[in-house]
């Protein structure tokens, strides 16, 4: 019997969707393939395509969150990843993509909350509870950090991410003896870690030299098969370097420390690092940011401002100042933010869809911004603190770096602070050419200690006494060789009464635990936190500082 021409229209409307959705799932699998051969461009172009045909593809989501985040814009990064966590609730990976992405970019309360997430839906996976214990880590939680890194080592006893971490934060916690035995188990499972055996050198007390001679061999004998850039290299023997520093053999430390930063300096110098750039760019800040823009930019009343910022040069003193000032019960550090980006990207974007003319880099993306937006940006950002630390009166970044961003901060928080930690000048550049920084994008200058003493000179000093000319009211600058052997309050003492007001803050309020630092949950987290699920327990003491528990 011949079917009907309605019949005969449904089924062509079935087979055109049937059509479609294959169309679909292959612009999403290619799409897919090319995020993971690095082809962004072409892959976001089908991503975009496959959400257009069809909303509801969470994994086209993260693909387009893993494009946003290599290029830098952790924010559009999140806010994808949260699409896909609002399509499929129920699926832990995508909530742990999502705190991973609220890690990377330095808010790690929001990163501590999505891995928990992920952990209520699966609390098998060792890897959520390893980078939970990464974020507690990195809110300087250690109690909490170690708790989280024991679950995941219950759950897969050969993590060893697991182990390095928990054995860094048993050793910050003063368990060195533990903490040597995590590092050293983990090599077990990881021999060719040059960090872990960086970390060895420095815990570890040899009681001769040819014990640390001894210990040399060892570690060459397991790195498995030679380093693969000049950077490995350079780790390796600037940690010898430490051993030999041990014993007072300072021509062999100095030898071994001068070789290895000669190999991560060309290992830079190869990635496309230039002196000059960095040089320019302080000429640059200094065009941008004169007398007539800080005239521009009207000022915002006499509301208060939480954040209070530590800069300086890397090895100044900034975690002294910091800690220091933590000991007040109105004052909460938050470490070092690093969120200043956060800003530039919303302005660039901003910029570029008023599609007026395209966003320029920093510095020069200031003098497309109105006033009134910095100080909109201001109020939004002063307000989610508040929101954050209700208890708190006054907030601590201590990224050192934010001194190349004083003039955007100044322009947003008018009202705000600065501690500017100095430190003798050579005591400072060879501190910083004897550090090797966790990431191979950092602080380049550090690794050569000619370019380290023109850095200094030519562009930190310039720019610091630019800064201090155009805002002399709202710099205070410390000496770190006068703070280093004063107790937190003396600190206090002189910091507090200069940068804060003396109606509101009250040194007798010090906790005087200098050595502990806590750090204080947001509201929802308290929230989350307290709420058991499947034999564990996180909860909050009457200070809001998490802890993790069993059931």
């Amino acid at each position: 019997m011949a079917k009907s021409k309605k019949s005969k229209e449904k089924d062509q409307e079935r087979q055109a969707k049937k059509e479609y959705k294959v169309i679909t799932e292959r612009k999403l699998k290619h799409g897919l393939e090319l995020v993971e051969t690095k082809e962004y461009e072409e892959a976001e172009k089908l991503l975009k395509e496959v959400l257009q045909r069809d909303l509801q593809q969470p994994l086209a989501f993260k693909g387009i969150s893993k494009i946003a985040f290599h290029a830098g814009e952790f924010k559009l990064a999140a806010l994808a990843m949260k699409g896909a966590v609002e399509i499929d609730p129920d699926n832990p990976e995508y909530y742990y993509d999502l705190g991973f992405m609220f890690f990377s970019s330095g808010h790690m309360d929001l990163a501590v909350e999505q891995f928990l997430n992920a952990i209520r839906i699966d609390d098998t996976n060792a890897v959520y509870f390893n980078e939970l214990g990464g974020a507690f880590k990195a809110l300087n939680q250690l109690d909490q950090a170690i708790k989280a890194f024991d679950f995941a080592l219950e759950r897969d006893p050969e993590l060893f991410f697991s182990w390095h971490n928990r054995g860094i934060c048993h050793v910050s916690a003063g368990n060195v003896e533990q903490g040597i035995f995590d590092l050293e188990k983990g090599l077990e499972f990881r021999p060719d870690h040059i960090p872990t055996w960086r970390s060895l050198i420095q815990f570890k007390k040899f009681d001769t030299l040819e014990d640390g001679k001894a210990f040399i061999d060892d570690m060459l004998s397991k790195l498995s098969g030679p380093p693969q850039s000049n950077y490995d290299f350079g780790r390796i023997n600037i940690a010898i370097s430490q051993i030999y520093q041990q014993f007072d053999e300072i021509d062999d430390a100095f030898e071994y420390l001068e070789a290895g930063n000669k190999q991560i300096h060309e290992d830079m110098k190869d990635n496309g690092y230039k002196f000059e750039n960095v040089l320019q760019y302080q000429f640059n800040i200094k065009e941008v940011f004169t007398p007539e823009f800080v005239e521009r930019q009207p000022p915002h009343g006499d509301e208060q401002t939480m954040p209070l910022y530590i800069i300086g040069m890397p090895r100044s003193g900034t975690t002294l100042i910091d800690q220091a000032l933590a000991t007040h019960t109105k004052v909460h550090s938050e470490g070092e933010l690093n969120n200043i980006n956060d800003f530039l990207n919303d302005l660039k974007g901003e910029i570029a869809m008023q599609g007026i003319e395209p966003p320029q880099p920093h510095p020069y993306t200031m003098n497309q911004v109105s006033p009134n937006r910095f100080r909109i940006l201001g109020q939004q950002y002063d307000n989610s603190l508040a929101k954050r630390w209700p208890e708190k009166t006054y907030m601590i970044d201590k990224t050192p770096s934010n001194y190349y961003y004083l003039g955007l901060i100044k322009s947003m928080l008018p009202n705000t602070k600065f501690i500017h930690c100095k430190r003798d000048p050579m005591a400072c550049c060879f501190s910083n050419f004897q550090q090797v920084w966790a990431s191979e994008d950092t602080w380049h200058y550090t690794y050569d200690l000619y370019e380290v003493g023109k850095y200094y000179r030519q562009v930190y000093e310039p720019l610091m006494e630019h800064w201090e000319r155009l805002y002399p009211e709202s710099i205070l600058s410390l000496q770190y060789e006068d703070m280093v052997d004063d107790a937190s309050t003396d600190i206090l003492d002189k910091v507090g009464p200069a940068l804060i007001d003396t109606a509101q803050f009250d040194k007798s309020e010090s906790t005087r635990d200098f050595d502990t630092l806590k750090v204080v949950a947001s509201e929802d987290l308290k929230e989350l936190l307290s709420k058991p699920y499947d034999g564990l327990t996180f909860s909050t003491d009457s200070n809001g500082v998490a802890t993790v528990e069993t059931a």
